[in-house]
């Protein structure tokens, strides 16, 4: 009970590797159907700090168990955080395999929060290959979803994680108004509910909009609260991805030697995480 209660605790305030350490004990004294919520809580710290392999295996850990007791609910879940990592790791056809299953189960399981969710990572899959009137199908059927959520706090969650995905695609598209509206909408969301991985992702992503604005000062503001949140909860694919904006703004503004250095370190965490 306690190690159950003192990894979630360590989870929730970013004490990453005190979070996996209580975990890592806990799940020996448990029968098979507890240790699947703790498989999936593992990988997500694990999947977090870039240990994606050992994210992989807890997530295929707790699939397996899923099925054998034929826990639906579960097997949705985990279906649904294989497909986030596959994506992340540049997997497109493996994470639509798994986002469409996580979808499909989510729909005739009726949680609207499990479909949205997926919808939203489904648009996110084919933004990244360009394929912009599918993504936008997908984001915009995710936020219909998302207003069918029961339960409030949930219901704006779910939300505002279809907002970031809608305006990251507005912004790919070039329509930075549209894009700024629904990330300041979006950020509003998740800082009010103390998200701080999501709140640091809009960050960045505002910050990207202000450079492409020729906002410079407002630009380096929100990629510097946003690194200093992503290094806060111990993400390190965030941190790389705050870093190399701010480079690019920094060499903008004509300091080479400083956006070489924000670039080393960048390059030198993408390469530890194996993001080729």
């Amino acid at each position: 009970e306690y190690l159950r209660k003192a990894g979630d605790a360590a989870r929730d305030r970013f004490a990453n590797a005190a979070a996996m350490d209580y975990y890592q004990r806990l799940l020996p004294l448990l029968d098979e159907t507890d240790r699947i919520a703790v498989l999936g809580c593992l990988g997500q710290v694990q999947e977090l700090v870039g240990q994606w392999q050992a994210a992989r295996a807890q997530y295929q850990l707790g699939l397996e168990a899923a099925t054998r007791l034929a826990d639906r609910p579960a097997q949705t879940q985990l279906a649904a955080l294989m497909g986030g990592l596959s994506r992340k790791q540049g997997d497109y056809a493996e994470a639509m395999t798994w986002l469409e299953r996580a979808r499909d189960d989510a729909q005739a399981l009726g949680d609207m929060a499990g479909v949205s969710q997926a919808l939203a990572a489904i648009g996110d899959v084919h933004r990244l290959q360009g394929e912009y009137i599918q993504a936008r199908q997908a984001y915009d059927e995710s936020l219909s979803y998302a207003g069918r959520v029961d339960i409030a706090r949930r219901r704006e969650g779910v939300r505002a994680a279809a907002l970031k995905a809608a305006g990251t695609l507005a912004a790919y598209q070039g329509d930075y108004a549209r894009s700024r509206a629904l990330f300041e909408e979006s950020q509003s969301i998740f800082r009010e509910q103390g998200d701080k991985p999501n709140t640091a992702s809009l960050l960045n992503n505002l910050g990207i909009i202000a450079r492409y604005e020729s906002d410079y000062d407002m630009a380096r503001s929100r990629f510097e609260e946003s690194l200093a949140l992503m290094r806060e909860v111990g993400d390190p694919m965030g941190t790389a991805s705050a870093l190399n904006n701010l480079a690019l703004l920094v060499r903008t503004q004509g300091d080479n030697a400083e956006a070489r250095r924000l670039l080393e370190e960048s390059l030198d965490l993408k390469r530890q995480l194996g993001e080729k």
